[in-house]
C-alpha cells in the first residue's frame, strides 16, 4: 500500500498558480526562487513543470482568479491545450510547450554542419526543443484545430543548454 501512495505522489502535485486559469490543460512552469513552489502559464524558453489538471475558476462565480491552488500532472494521459495555429498532429508526434501555456507539435530541427558556430547553435536549438517536450500525441489533430489534444505525458525536467 505504501508504494501506491508514493506513486500517486509522483504523479500529481499541487502549486499556487499566479495566473488565472480559465480551463484545465495549460502547460505550466515554476516561477523561480522568489516564489518557490508557485507556477505560471508556460513561457518560451523556460522548462515546463507539468499540465494543470484544474482551472482556478471560483466554483460560485465561475471567474478564473490568480494565486489559487492547481493540481499538476507530469506523467500519464492528459488533455493539453493547443495553440490556435497548431501544426497537423498525428498519433505519436512529439508535443512541445509553446508560449502562453499552450502546446504544439515539435517542429523539425535541421543541423547545419557548415561551420562549428552554426553546428553549435543548431545543437543547442535541438536540445532546447527536447527540453520543451511534454510527451507524445495520443490522438490526431488537424492543422489550426486548436482546442485540446490527448497527450501521453513524460515531463522530465531536462536542462536547457546554453553552450556545448
Amino acid at each position: 500500500m505504501g508504494s501506491l501512495v508514493n506513486r500517486i505522489d509522483e504523479l500529481y502535485e499541487s502549486a499556487i498558480c499566479e495566473d488565472a486559469l480559465d480551463d484545465d490543460g495549460y502547460v505550466l512552469t515554476y516561477t523561480g526562487r522568489s516564489t518557490e513552489g508557485n507556477c505560471i502559464k508556460h513561457t518560451t524558453g523556460v522548462r515546463p513543470c507539468g499540465i494543470g489538471l484544474t482551472s482556478t475558476k471560483d466554483p460560485v462565480t465561475a471567474v478564473a482568479t490568480a494565486n489559487k491552488p492547481v493540481t499538476i500532472v507530469k506523467h500519464g494521459l492528459a488533455y493539453v491545450k493547443l495553440k490556435a495555429t497548431n501544426a497537423a498532429i498525428a498519433v505519436g508526434d512529439p508535443i512541445v510547450a509553446d508560449d502562453a501555456g499552450l502546446a504544439d507539435k515539435m517542429a523539425a530541427q535541421t543541423i547545419d554542419d557548415a561551420t562549428h558556430a552554426s553546428l553549435q547553435t543548431d545543437i543547442i536549438a535541438m536540445f532546447t526543443k527536447l527540453a520543451m517536450q511534454i510527451g507524445l500525441a495520443a490522438e490526431s489533430k488537424a492543422v489550426n484545430a486548436g482546442g485540446k489534444c490527448l497527450v501521453s505525458l513524460n515531463i522530465r525536467g531536462t536542462s536547457i543548454p546554453t553552450a556545448i
